[in-house]
């Protein structure tokens, strides 16, 4: 069983005060998010990043505003998902680019 990382998600939200869902954890897998990594060249774009639990709780597990200038923003605390349990990218502005890695593990 390998724990090296792969791509869980990536994409471009486009529309303003949008909040997607990014990323499923399957049946039966446990995911380890082990980075995320966030861009823009809207100035001061707030971002948030959430876990929504399949018994409805939703978490927040950071909120980044970007400055002006768009520096990149990488996010590398690891977290654990539950099966079934979505990651959620919400943004008060257009344009976030983002890339979500980790790791699949089957549940015994």
């Amino acid at each position: 069983m390998t724990t090296r990382s792969s791509l869980l998600a990536v994409g471009i939200m486009i529309a303003t005060r949008m909040q997607e869902d990014i990323y499923v954890s399957p049946p039966a897998v446990v995911t380890i998010v082990k980075s995320c990594m966030l861009a823009t060249n809207v100035p001061s774009d707030n971002v948030q990043l959430y876990v929504r639990h399949g018994s409805g709780v939703t978490v927040l597990i950071f909120s980044h505003s970007f400055a002006a200038g768009g520096t990149p923003f990488e996010w590398l605390p690891w977290f654990v998902l539950e099966p079934n349990s979505v990651l959620v990218l919400s943004a008060s502005a257009g344009q976030v680019h983002f890339y979500v890695s980790g790791a699949q593990l089957p549940v015994p």
